[in-house]
Formats: C-alpha cells, structure tokens, sequence
C-alpha cells in the first residue's frame, strides 16, 4: 500500500492543490486526515479516477482551446499576415 500527498495527487490529476481538495470533500475522492496533512492511497485514487470522468479544470479547458485553434489556424495571430483570397496585391 503507496500513501500519496496532495501535491503527488495534483501531478497524478494533472490539477491544483485546490481541485484535490475540492474532489476529496464535494466528489468523494478517498482520502485519510492524519492531523494536518491529507493523505491518499494510491490504488484507491486509481479506482476514483477509473470510475469517473474528471473534468478538466477552467485553465485547462482553456489552454486546450487555444492549442485547437492554433492547429486549424496556425497564422491567427501573425502580424502582417493577409488571408491570400482577400485583399493583398494580385496579377
């Protein structure tokens, strides 16, 4: 049996210290206080992430977002960069 800390439980996650805590007390991830600390067992976090859908933090949602649209529209925000159908200089 692993005990994990919260700063290992965030990494794990991919989340913040605050999100953790958040899912320990609102969503149930299985957690020990043992006088100021909060201590997780690591294959009971495996089994709370295996039975359900984490969402994505604000930030995260948001970080994604961008990298989307900079997939699909690399140039968005190039300075000086012209659609090549609208406006420019054509022969």
């Amino acid at each position: 049996m692993k005990f994990l800390s919260l700063d290992e439980v965030a990494e794990i996650l991919h989340t913040s210290r605050r999100a953790v805590i958040s899912y320990y007390k609102k969503k149930g991830l299985p957690a020990y206080k043992v006088g100021m600390k909060i201590l997780f067992i690591e294959a009971e976090v495996q089994d709370w992430v295996k039975s359900r859908q984490i969402e994505p933090t604000v930030a995260a949602r948001r970080s994604a977002g961008k990298k989307i649209l900079k997939m699909y529209n690399p140039n968005r925000n190039s300075p000086g960069t012209r659609h090549p159908n609208k406006g420019g200089d054509h022969v």
